[in-house]
């Protein structure tokens, strides 16, 4: 359990008041004891619930917060992974095996990673013939050819949302079997920090400053990442967010290890650093595929924050069913576990751990569509 604690003043800190127990419906989405199923994103919509003014309670404000944004997050109708339980158990078994032949044969280079994925990919697709294909998959197609038509009437021109600029290949990553790229990650990592962190943040925290909300929850971009992984930490020291004053740190990590190709690699994985800890949880949806990446950028890490940085592998990540799904994964991690931090009472402990959660790769691919639906829209 982490020492990290949340203070309505301080921000997260090591914090030294009376613990208090996390109350019951706390429990159950934060300390699940049974197989829980999101896409993630459906969290995010706990936050607005959580974080409401109470003259009893701690005297939370309701955030700042769009209509859309709210109606997209709280729309869970595509949530079910299957029409049966039997389906997601069928998928489960396909999954089970391929992480059991994979162990059979550790990939060492990231040119045998991407070979392995992609026999995946194609093994994946003929065993999906011989089970049940869900019902959001339809929805999924539906909603894909219905963004694509409207695309298709723009002027050609990329769409901007806020700090990021969209192209027909965003589009088309979004669609299932299909591998994201950097802009897909850092499209949803902005429409989290904005409509999510930075709102939350500042009506939960009393007395503070824009600086100290901003240093919080630091979502890095993988542009940033991938420039952190590949370069010495003192030379970019200056080009990043202050790391070292933040309580948590989000980093998408890519496989990629071409200097000359930005988007190139094979996986993706994602690394959370709980600073005041000391420690970095290693979330990985390919059995630890990308731990020789992590360990190298932790130890980048460690001489940017100037403290020993803890790599913790065993974090019960779920594990993605195809040779594709890593970086939706990874953006749907990235908002259950913002969610659990943005709802986190004073004192009350903090769990970044992912047992008995499970998680819809093709939900938040159909999350990721209405998003971009409506920024083409508006």
């Amino acid at each position: 359990m982490l020492k990290t604690r949340f203070h309505s003043r301080k921000g997260f800190v090591i914090y030294s008041g009376d613990d208090e127990e996390s109350d019951e419906e706390s429990k159950q989405w934060m300390f699940p004891e049974s197989t829980f199923v999101t896409n993630g994103f459906d969290q995010l919509f706990k936050v607005r619930n959580v974080n409401t003014i109470n003259d009893d309670d701690d005297g939370y404000q309701s955030f700042d917060q769009p209509d859309w944004a709210q109606d997209l997050t709280a729309d869970t109708q595509y949530l079910a992974l299957g029409d049966e339980g039997e389906n997601h158990r069928s998928q489960q078994e396909i999954g089970n095996r391929k992480r059991a032949n994979k162990k059979q044969k550790k990939p060492t280079k990231a040119k045998t990673k991407r070979q392995q994925r992609r026999t995946a990919k194609n093994d994946q697709s003929t065993e999906r013939s011989a089970i049940s294909q869900p019902s959001n998959l339809s929805t999924l197609n539906s909603l894909l050819k219905s963004v694509r038509s409207e695309l298709s009437n723009s002027d050609g021109s990329p769409h901007t949302f806020y700090d990021v600029s969209l192209y027909e290949e965003d589009l088309n990553n979004l669609a299932d079997d299909e591998w994201l790229n950097d802009n897909n990650v850092s499209f949803i990592y902005e429409y989290i920090e904005r409509f999510y962190i930075t709102r939350c943040l500042s009506d939960k925290l009393q007395f503070s400053s824009k600086k100290m909300v901003n240093s919080q929850i630091i979502l890095l971009r993988p542009s940033m990442v991938f420039l952190l992984a590949h370069s010495t930490p003192k030379d970019i020291q200056d080009f990043l967010p202050p790391l070292d004053k933040s309580g948590f740190i989000f980093l998408p990590l890519n496989d990629n290890d071409d200097l000359e190709m930005a988007e190139g690699g094979s996986h993706w994985c994602l690394l959370v650093v709980a600073v005041h800890d000391n420690k970095c949880f290693l979330y990985d949806s390919l059995e630890n595929a990308n731990l020789t990446e992590s360990v190298a950028l932790v130890s980048k890490l460690s001489t940017l924050l100037n403290r020993r940085i803890q790599l913790v592998e065993n974090t019960h990540c779920p594990q993605q069913l195809n040779g594709s799904d890593c970086g939706v994964i990874t953006t749907q991690i990235t908002a259950l576990l913002v969610s659990r931090l943005l709802c986190v009472l004073p004192g009350h402990p903090i769990n970044l751990d992912l047992q008995n959660v499970a998680i819809n790769a093709i939900s938040g691919r159909i999350f990721m569509l209405k998003l971009l639906q409506h920024v083409l829209n508006n």
